[in-house]
Order: structure tokens, then sequence, then C-alpha cells
């Protein structure tokens, strides 16, 4: 995994271990917890919409949605 994740992406992908209660994660805060259960509910056209919203949670929630776990818990390290 890239060395230069910023911490943004860091603590994004921590909270979305803790959001799915998987190792290394932390426990989002209330607005975190439900921009991750709305993202997981999107249709084909809004996670582009959060995407522009939300660049550092798009990187962490497409790591988990279109790779692995172990992905997702590189991103967090």
């Amino acid at each position: 995994m890239d060395k230069n994740v910023s911490p943004e992406i860091k603590a994004a992908a921590r909270d979305l271990l803790g959001h799915y209660n998987r190792p290394g994660g932390t426990q989002p805060g209330g607005f975190r917890a439900g921009l991750f259960d709305i993202w997981m509910k999107a249709d084909h056209l809004n996670p582009a919409r959060l995407t522009i919203a939300f660049p550092e949670v798009a990187v962490a929630v497409n790591a988990l949605r279109f790779g692995s776990d172990e992905e997702l818990q590189d991103l967090a390290r």
C-alpha cells in the first residue's frame, strides 16, 4: 500500500472498519456512520455525487466495495 495515504483517508478507513465491527476500526461519529449507510444504499448515480463531496471517504468505501477487508485495513495503517 502507498505509504503516502493522507491522515483523512486513514481516519475514514478506520471509521469504516469500526462501522462494520472489523479489526483495526474505530467507532465513527453519527454523521460519518450515516454517510457510510447511505453510501452502501446508493444507486449507481449517487455514489459519484458523494465522491465529489467526500473524496477521502470515497477512497475508503471503494476499497471495501471493490477491494477487500485487507485493502481497507492497509489504508487504515
